[in-house]
């Protein structure tokens, strides 16, 4: 099956913010956790004011595969523990689509993103690379004329500076795969340089599998094991150039809390306590069980690990 692109030439998650390039992107980020009965609201309210965004014509979900690694001693979960706001990842992220037949189309390269979150700003940079070339480039092969081929002359300064900053941060830190998450994400946006809104839900979480590509044509739901856990809640995510938001979207969270929500400590944590509750299904301090599909108040806790 085909995919067609809405609009040639631009990659899979590129996004918007200060998007010089598609390979280097600063954007400040909120995150709200929601139940399912609010999501849907939301999203209701939020399709009056932004078109639902479709990378693929016919296709208006996402299914994205997140990697993420870490050092033996989990210098980065370490980090990101102590600081919310001040923290580094290396992550690999995959963009699939599911169909029909509930099987999922997926492409043949992959992103391989660091990201760098420092006061409520985030600063991306990401390469794309073929799957079958990961485990040599994270093994620290030169693969600049594999990474740049295709790429074009405006991006290619920016393309060469993510390149040149994963190979430094792979020559000082030995890394491997610690926590695969998977979810599904819808995206609500006009203007690539402006508002973007998106919804995650069916958040799973995996131990990491060995060799990664060199085993698996895709790391989609369909083909890894099945999940340590599963997140109950739906995670909504506002990026923009900065903290001003129309006066439509305040309106529309005037009920809610923005909350310090990680994927990436939430899946550590999860692997390292299979067992332990799911702060998303605690009661929260002041409002309706977190489980509640109904719920709509969300009270901000110091880091959801």
């Amino acid at each position: 099956m085909e995919l067609r692109e809405k609009r040639p030439g631009k990659p899979e998650g590129s996004s918007q913010g200060e998007v010089e390039s598609p390979s280097y992107i600063r954007r400040h980020e909120q995150k709200f956790e929601v139940g399912v009965a609010a999501a849907a609201f939301l999203r209701e309210e939020i399709s009056r004011n932004l078109p639902i965004f479709e990378f693929y014509e016919g296709y208006p979900h996402t299914c994205i595969t997140t990697v993420y690694f870490d050092t033996d001693d989990q210098a980065f979960y370490e980090q990101a523990v102590r600081s919310y706001d001040d923290n580094f990842k290396i992550r690999v992220k995959e963009y699939s689509y599911s169909h029909r037949d509930g099987g999922f189309l997926s492409l043949p390269y992959c992103y391989v993103e660091l990201k760098r979150r420092i006061e409520g700003t985030v600063v991306k940079r990401r390469i794309r690379i073929l799957k079958g070339d990961l485990n040599r480039l994270l093994a620290g092969d030169d693969l600049w004329e594999a990474v740049s081929g295709g790429s074009s002359a405006a991006d290619a300064a920016y393309l060469h500076a993510a390149y040149q900053e994963l190979r430094d941060h792979l020559s000082r830190f030995r890394v491997q795969p610690t926590s695969i998450v998977t979810y599904r994400r819808s995206v609500f946006q006009q203007s690539e340089q402006e508002l973007r809104i998106t919804f995650d839900d069916d958040v799973a979480v995996y131990a990491p599998v060995d060799g990664l590509y060199s085993q698996l044509e895709a790391l989609t739901p369909d083909t890894l094991p099945a999940p340590l856990r599963r997140y109950p809640k739906v995670i909504l995510e506002i990026k923009c150039p900065s903290c001003q938001y129309p006066l439509w979207l305040q309106g529309a969270l005037k009920n809610h809390c923005s909350k310090r929500l990680s994927k990436f400590t939430t899946s550590i944590r999860f692997l390292r306590e299979p067992q332990a509750a799911d702060d998303g299904e605690r009661p929260a301090t002041g409002g309706k069980a977190a489980d509640d599909p109904d719920e709509t108040r969300i009270v901000p806790s110091p880091i959801d690990y």
